[in-house]
């Protein structure tokens, strides 16, 4: 499904350009954290008991069967290990090089999975919108906070991440764009991919949203492949039904192994889907997600643009892209765990909205007032982060590290605030 035109080539290679420069950027930093995140642990040990002769098709985590999680993350982390890797973990003298080359072994699959996530959000720019528009939404998501905090790390919210943008970017090529066979199945199967990754919040994240819109707009909503809009369901009734076994073929077989094998397992899924007492933490307050807002850094200003960009044009693109973000977040409100890692799968159609008040930033008429207050505002929120921060760091009392010191060096903290103040005038 990818753009034939001249344009939409360049777009393309220049979306790739971006994945690139992402993973060569971030691979070295690989190996710097520890293994201190609750969600990487236990993927990681699971991985590691399974390369050490535990089972393989129901993993295990501490000698028991790991069957609140879907074992597809679990499966790719293990094959990344090397066994050589494996046998220095258990000599002393090795043991710290080891660990170094353990967390590049697992992590590297992650970030691969997170750069996949910035093409299929191409994708699904191109599809909701235009190639252009596509190119600026993969820019906005590779340099947003919330991907450079967990997109370095092998968990399932990142693996599930890029196969719902994935199968979201092939279900608006279907919906909008006419292609009903392709995007239809093959969104079916990277939504199967998703569900393997983390269970039904994947259907959540790709079919609610699909079904949302249609249901909204009526089966004219479809167009068909030869322009305007198919006015017959039975037209793409036969490719959303094979596209339904295909789904059912890839996500389904696992659970139903597990169903027959591991005594009282609906109850433990009953309580992952649900929340309900799957944690001693007290629930999340009901307005977690918004006040995750800024976590979208450094394109708050421009989110605020696209939406009322997209209050104003109302077209099917815009509907689609806010129905991928506010269906699945309203259904998950209901959901004691309210944590900004679950925004992750829906970082791609939040930058669709921050792309579309970036395009009209961009191509508004100059002079234009309105156009130099987001300006000042854009440029305020960036000197804020990206020059605040730092100052604060190695100057606030309450920003320190565990053994009293600065979390940045002054000396550190001014260079840092100097380039990135060159880099904002620039």
């Amino acid at each position: 499904m990818a753009e034939s035109s001249p344009s939409g080539v360049k777009h393309l290679l220049l979306a790739l350009l971006v994945a690139a420069g992402v993973f060569a950027g971030m691979a070295p930093t690989l190996t710097w954290p520890q293994f201190t995140g609750g969600n990487e642990n236990i993927v990681v040990q699971s991985a590691l008991e399974m390369r050490h002769g535990g089972p393989w098709l129901v993993p295990k985590m501490l000698g028991e069967p790991r069957v609140k999680k879907p074992p597809l993350v679990a499966w790719i982390t293990a094959l990344s290990m090397r066994q050589a890797t494996l046998d220095q973990l258990d000599s002393p003298a090795t043991r710290d090089q080891a660990y170094r080359d353990l967390a590049w072994q697992v992590r590297w699959t992650g970030l691969l999975a997170a750069c996949g996530m910035i093409v299929a959000t191409y994708f699904l720019g191109s599809a909701l919108f235009n190639p252009r528009l596509g190119l600026l939404a993969a820019i906005v998501v590779a340099t947003t906070i919330l991907f450079q905090k967990y997109m370095r790390q092998s968990t399932s919210d990142v693996h599930l991440a890029m196969w719902v943008t994935v199968a979201n970017a092939c279900f608006a090529y279907a919906i909008l764009r006419g292609r009903v066979w392709s995007g239809l199945l093959l969104g079916a199967m990277a939504t199967g991919l998703a569900f393997l990754c983390k269970g039904p919040v994947a259907l959540l994240e790709t079919v609610l949203p699909m079904v949302g819109v249609i249901a909204f707009r009526g089966v004219g909503f479809i167009p068909s492949a030869r322009g305007g809009h198919e006015p017959q369901p039975t037209k793409w009734m036969l490719p959303m039904l094979v596209g339904m076994a295909l789904f059912l073929l890839i996500a389904f077989p696992w659970f139903i192994h597990v169903y027959l094998t591991v005594p009282d397992v609906a109850g433990t899924w009953t309580t992952e889907v649900s929340r309900q007492g799957a944690s001693g933490l007290a629930p999340d307050p009901i307005y977690a997600y918004a006040i995750r807002i800024p976590m979208n850094w450094p394109w708050v200003v421009m989110l605020v643009v696209g939406i009322l960009v997209m209050c104003k044009a109302r077209s099917r693109g815009d509907l689609y892209a806010a129905a991928l973000v506010l269906l699945p977040i309203l259904v998950m409100t209901f959901i004691p765990d309210r944590k900004e890692r679950y925004l992750l799968p829906m970082l791609a159609p939040l930058a669709m909205i921050c792309a579309r008040g970036l395009l009209a930033w961009i191509d508004a008429p100059k002079p234009d007032r309105a156009g130099t207050w987001i300006t000042i505002l854009h440029v305020f929120a960036l000197g804020l982060i990206c020059i605040g921060f730092p100052i604060l760091g190695s100057t606030h009392p309450e920003l320190r590290r565990l053994d009293g010191s600065p979390w940045y060096p002054r000396d550190l903290a001014i260079w840092i605030a100097i380039g990135f103040a060159a880099v904002i005038a620039l």
